[in-house]
């Protein structure tokens, strides 16, 4: 019996030596000196753009000259980091913009038994891209009172494409294949919606942004600047030079005063500004919007938007004589939309109408302002996908 306990005491001891050094070995485990945490982000928006298609009394609903429309903003970044702090981070990053517009053309069909008859149809108007990918560093704010609060810098190697319709204001072309079949027939129109110009350019730039969060004052800051420069690979004819400047500026301003007082009400109000520069050989296109209203989160993943102002204008330039202008538009109107997702996936769905629009072909004509066919009503889709 004595034998018996013995041993049993001995088999302990023995096991208390084996997981005691089982361990041993996993605290003395070496934690990786990086962590890599890869940061993917998507958002598609969809635009309907509807109006009163003439003048009169009577109302007559139709889609937009420029309409539909559709974007994509696509951003990707492999973001490294010290091993349990992210005060400083650095990594690749990449992003891509893309635009497709429609235009809505009236011409006469030939193909119909009737060949005065007009039809409308829905061409190409313009597709146009930049992306860029590249080197980003950065710091991140770990404490308390600023957490949330970064700032970053990355130089990216770009390229940019556009094929838009040709820009009668700014080149005066003529299509020979068009004025030969013209002579044959001169019902045919001498000008083709379908005939475009196609921009490609590479280059490089600088890319910054930064924000800063304080929860003291509930306020939060956000400020961005992407500057792209490039050129044309290879030489084109009917083109004064081959340079290409892009400029997007965007700021916003956060407050949430409710949170002094009760946090759950989460009614922030914002104020914000969209700045777009783009020179080609032809133009120089300066866009310009602010906005100010609230947005209210009274559940998680639930949010309704109300931004009752919106100011947008719109105007090219002669890149060869910048006191000429044209294609002139200012739009005053209202965003109200709703909000819904989860921690990977938003979608929001919003209404703008305008309640104030002007255009101006050129210095030559007279502007028309606040009438039926300026002023539309926007409906817009957005999907939200992050990684």
């Amino acid at each position: 019996m004595k034998k018996l306990f013995s041993l049993f005491i001995m088999m302990f001891i023995l096991c208390s030596n084996v997981f005691a050094q089982d361990n041993n070995k996993e605290e003395t485990i070496e934690v990786p000196y990086f962590e890599i945490k890869p940061e993917i982000e998507s958002v598609t928006t969809a635009e309907l753009e509807f109006m009163d298609e003439d003048d009169t009394a009577a109302v007559s609903p139709a889609l937009s000259k420029s309409s539909p429309s559709f974007e994509e903003e696509l951003s990707a970044f492999v973001r490294f980091n010290r091993y349990g702090s992210e005060k400083f981070v650095f990594g690749p990053y990449g992003f891509y913009d893309g635009e497709m517009t429609f235009r809505k053309n009236t011409v006469l069909d030939y193909e119909t038994k009737d060949q005065d008859e007009l039809r409308s149809y829905f061409l190409l108007k313009k597709i146009n891209g930049f992306g860029g990918a590249g080197f980003r560093v950065g710091f991140k704010r770990e404490k308390k009172e600023f957490k949330g609060s970064s700032v970053y810098i990355g130089i990216p190697f770009s390229m940019f494409y556009d094929i838009n319709d040709k820009d009668t204001a700014a080149i005066n072309w003529k299509d020979k294949k068009l004025k030969d079949i013209t002579t044959k027939n001169p019902l045919i129109p001498t000008t083709s919606e379908a005939d475009y110009f196609t921009f490609f350019y590479i280059g490089s730039g600088l890319d910054v942004s930064g924000k800063l969060k304080s929860k003291t004052t509930k306020l939060e800051v956000s400020l961005s600047n992407r500057l792209l420069f490039g050129f044309t690979p290879y030489a084109v004819a009917d083109r004064a030079d081959n340079f290409y400047l892009a400029d997007t500026l965007n700021a916003k301003v956060e407050f949430s005063p409710f949170d002094f007082f009760c946090k759950e009400v989460n009614i922030t109000f914002e104020v914000g500004d969209k700045l777009d520069i783009v020179r080609n050989t032809f133009h120089i296109q300066v866009k310009n919007r602010v906005w100010l209203g609230l947005t209210w989160k009274p559940v998680k993943y639930f949010k309704l938007i109300t931004l009752p102002f919106y100011f947008k204008s719109d105007c090219k330039f002669k890149t060869d004589d910048t006191d000429y202008y044209y294609d002139w538009t200012e739009n005053i109107y209202g965003k109200y939309g709703v909000y819904f997702g989860s921690d990977n996936i938003g979608f929001e769905i919003n209404v703008c109408p305008d309640y104030w629009a002007a255009y101006r072909k050129d210095p030559a004509t007279p502007v028309v302002s606040n009438t039926d066919s300026t002023r539309v009503v926007t409906i817009s889709a957005e999907l939200t996908l992050k990684y």
